[in-house]
């Protein structure tokens, strides 16, 4: 509740984390934790990403030929498709907007609290409000400090659960 409270306004319909490296323009987001609230934004998000996942790669891969997209879908599945209809399709999401905010960040070495992004339907935070990480070393070594889960933090994100799973018996 403290995060609805803090961070959403009446037509607010997602609440999610900014990526921990969200300075580069292709992670602008993460959404690996979310909040919804049942609304019609919310309905039409849904719809719209389940839509295009028959032709994922075709929507996301550059004509150039490249190995990668404008948002980084090389080894991600859900994400630069999720990201892509916020930026590109609902046009809920300022990517621009959200790269500065976060090079700032980096910039100052600022703890990554606090709103990053807010539109009519969509509020993005820093990762340590709702996204910070708890996995595995072969994924967790390569993280910056600021993004590793704490005790006291509301809610770790999971990533890499496979390779986690020893990580998870230990604690």
């Amino acid at each position: 509740e403290d995060l609805i409270d803090k961070f959403a306004q009446p037509s607010t319909s997602l609440i999610l984390a900014a990526d921990l490296k969200c300075f580069l323009p292709v992670y602008p987001l993460n959404n690996g934790v979310m909040l919804f609230r049942r609304s019609p934004f919310s309905q039409l998000l849904a719809a719209s990403v389940l839509s295009k996942l028959p032709y994922r790669d075709a929507l996301l891969w550059t004509s150039e030929g490249s190995s990668r997209n404008a948002f980084n879908a090389k080894g991600l599945r859900d994400q630069p498709l999720f990201t892509h209809v916020l930026v590109n399709d609902t046009r809920s999401v300022e990517a621009p907007a959200v790269l500065r905010t976060c090079s700032e960040w980096n910039d100052v070495k600022r703890p990554r609290l606090g709103e990053v992004f807010r539109s009519s339907f969509v509020t993005l935070v820093g990762n340590r409000e709702m996204n910070a990480f708890s996995r595995s070393f072969v994924h967790f070594r390569k993280d910056v400090q600021e993004g590793h889960w704490q005790s006291g933090d509301w809610i770790a994100h999971l990533s890499g659960l496979t390779p986690m799973a020893p990580v998870l018996r230990e604690k």
